[in-house]
């Protein structure tokens, strides 16, 4: 018996795609030198200038021709492709048709994203669009700078590779810029929404390191907020869009990036325990400090407006050796707690599934076990849905957001071929 199917019978409750999701993502999936071979001469997305490497073993670089992310030919369940070479699911070429196997059984047939014309294309100063704003189904992932001082302190989180990944494509011979221009970033948007068939994008992600002291002279209130301003006025609107960046620290600063007209900003906490937000993330630490994030936050919350503050999660970090929790149920109930507390104050967590990067201090982990997904998944779904945060939110959906279930479940829900046991209620946890 295949382990995939141990699991179904495992969590007869959770449909397949989601948990196949979560495994694929959890434990990265390989590929065979056939399926390689198979794809790099398509007019695919593939891996490389993305500002991280979701792999668990070598890094691929945008020459190694390996595609960056692809779907489930069934019902279009999106996926990062993490690759890695350890581990039971492989990337394969059947028939002439891209599949994923566990040994020799077909789990999925899949197919790659294409990528869209602008990725042809450069901007008036001769940077490549594709290099400025990655395309991840309706989403324009738009990476301002692909550099984090907390690195240079020796503070970086623990489960990070930005400045790894940014040094490996440097010597592949990827762009070596390391700050994006508003007129870069304007041009490169603009084609993107000018190339709208097959493709509509109705998303986009502002994203780049933490600056802790000054770029260019300024700080990351006031750099954020210019590059803001200055793409604002040249692409006119902002669809669903949303920035990451670090808490601004008052009302005032909350309120200098609100002024932008940008709907939505994460402020990625990336773990809920005190203790381990100290050990793995020591740089937000000393920058910020972990109550102080949280306070910032809800700080947001009042300025923005409920479910516009939205603090990302490295989900199953918190299980990481030899810190972390060693029970999935008490990993589970300390996220779970924080982000009720979160929910009832205005802002909306999410998570995406820790992969253990090469080039990050976490490198050569273990996954945290697919149970603490489940049980997690299961949890969040109820706690989004007491607290008013289902379908209608503000940043993201099942087409752009690869990286986590919460969509899938959703979209599961709809679907009347999938019976669910009802959860288990949930019982009031702390508020303070």
């Amino acid at each position: 018996m295949s382990n995939v199917t141990e699991l179904l019978k495992r969590y007869p409750d959770v449909p397949r795609s989601v948990l196949l999701k979560m495994e694929f993502q959890r434990l990265g999936v390989d590929i065979t030198d056939a399926a390689v071979d198979a794809a790099k001469d398509g007019n695919y997305i593939f891996k490389g200038e993305f500002q991280f490497s979701w792999d668990v073993g070598k890094r691929k670089t945008l020459n190694q021709k390996v595609p960056f992310n692809y779907r489930f030919k069934r019902d279009d369940t999106y996926f990062l492709f993490r690759t890695s070479d350890n581990t039971p699911y492989t990337v394969d070429v059947v028939d002439g048709k891209f599949v994923i196997r566990e040994d020799e059984e077909i789990l999925e047939e899949i197919y790659f994203e294409e990528a869209p014309p602008y990725f042809k294309l450069q901007t008036s100063d001769g940077v490549p669009m594709s290099a400025v704003a990655q395309s991840l189904g309706d989403m324009l992932f738009v990476t301002i700078n692909k550099y984090c001082e907390i690195w240079k302190h020796g503070n970086a989180c623990m489960y990070c590779d930005i400045m790894a990944v940014t040094k490996d494509q440097a010597k592949s011979g990827e762009l070596g810029i390391t700050h994006r221009t508003p007129d870069q970033i304007a041009e490169t948007l603009n084609a993107a929404f000018r190339d709208t068939k097959p493709r509509a994008y109705r998303h986009i992600t502002f994203s780049g390191g933490t600056i802790t002291s000054k770029v260019r002279g300024k700080d990351d209130i006031t750099y954020y907020a210019d590059i803001l301003n200055a793409v604002g006025r040249k692409i006119r609107t902002w669809y669903g869009a949303t920035i990451q960046m670090g808490p601004p620290a008052d009302k005032d600063g909350w309120k200098r990036i609100a002024d932008t007209g940008i709907p939505s900003v994460q402020t990625n906490m990336e773990v809920w325990d005190q203790r381990l937000f100290q050990t793995l993330c020591p740089g937000k630490e000393k920058w910020v400090g972990h109550g102080e994030w949280i306070r910032r936050m809800l700080l947001g919350a009042e300025v923005l407006g409920p479910g516009r503050v939205i603090p990302n999660f490295v989900i199953g970090v918190e299980m990481a050796k030899p810190m972390g929790f060693t029970d999935v149920d008490a990993a589970v109930e300390s996220t779970l707690t924080g982000w009720e507390y979160l929910m009832q104050h205005g802002v909306f967590p999410r998570g995406s599934i820790w992969l253990r990067e090469e080039g990050s201090a976490l490198a050569g982990q273990e996954a945290a076990p697919l149970d603490y997904y489940v049980k997690l998944g299961r949890g969040y779904k109820e706690l989004r849905h007491k607290y008013g945060y289902g379908d209608n939110l503000v940043h993201l959906c099942r087409d752009c957001n690869p990286q986590d279930t919460l969509h899938d479940w959703d979209y599961a829900d709809r679907q009347s071929t999938h019976v669910h046991a009802q959860p288990e209620p949930t019982t009031s946890r702390r508020t303070a």
